[in-house]
Order: structure tokens, then C-alpha cells, then sequence
């Protein structure tokens, strides 16, 4: 499934609502509601800090694992990072990193980033 999204506040509402669809109707094995907090904050970081435009791909493993990729566009290339010093805000890779079995991030030769995650209730 791949889900282009607006550069706007309400991407991660829709991005969160379509994968818990999905999720159910390709009867994703999922812990609790990991894949809608995963996306959710990947979603806001690509809104927040990248550029226009925004993509969503999610793919389906056996097993009922799944991975999800946000891509945004932009000029510069900055590797997001795991805040660790106290903040207000900032924290969402901490929580992708808790919820996921795997992420990481891709630079785009041109500029820009993908950010990925992988849930698998069995890993």
C-alpha cells in the first residue's frame, strides 16, 4: 500500500486511520495499537521537519510482521536522532524505537530521507 500525504497537521491522523484499516483488513497481527503510534510519529516527524511531498508505504510480511517507510523531499539531509537530554517534545524515535523490532533511515541522492520501522509480534 503506498498513501501519498499533504504536508499538514492532519497527515498523521490520516496516515494512523488508514493503517489500522489496512492492518485489519490484511489481518496484521498487532500489539495493541504499535503500528498506529509507529506511524503516527513518523508521519508528524516527516511533517515537522521534511518537505512536501510525504509517502506512506506499507508492506505486509509473512507472519504477520509489517514495515513501514515515510519518505519526505527537501534540500538538506539531516539524520534524525534518538533525543536522550530532557525536553519538551522530541521523543517520538524513542517511541518508534520502543514499539518497533527494527528502523532505521535511508538518505535520498537527491535530498531528503526515508524513515522505516518494522513490527513483528513474534520477533
Amino acid at each position: 500500500m503506498t498513501l501519498h500525504l499533504p504536508k499538514t497537521t492532519s497527515a498523521p491522523v490520516v496516515a494512523r486511520k488508514i493503517v489500522t484499516a489496512a492492518a485489519d483488513a490484511l489481518r496484521v497481527e498487532r500489539d495493541g495499537d504499535a503500528l498506529a503510534l509507529i506511524v503516527s510519529e513518523l508521519v508528524t516527524n516527516a511533517v515537522m521537519h521534511g518537505e512536501a511531498p510525504i509517502s506512506l508505504v506499507m508492506t505486509v510480511g509473512s507472519a504477520g510482521s509489517a514495515r513501514l517507510e515515510v519518505s519526505d523531499e527537501g534540500l538538506g539531509w539531516v539524520e534524525p536522532t534518538r533525543r536522550v537530554e530532557p525536553a519538551i517534545g522530541g521523543y517520538g524515535l524513542q517511541l518508534v524505537a520502543a514499539l518497533s523490532t527494527a528502523w532505521g533511515c535511508v538518505a535520498h541522492s537527491g535530498g531528503g530521507k526515508t524513515v522505516w520501522a518494522e513490527s513483528d509480534p513474534h520477533g
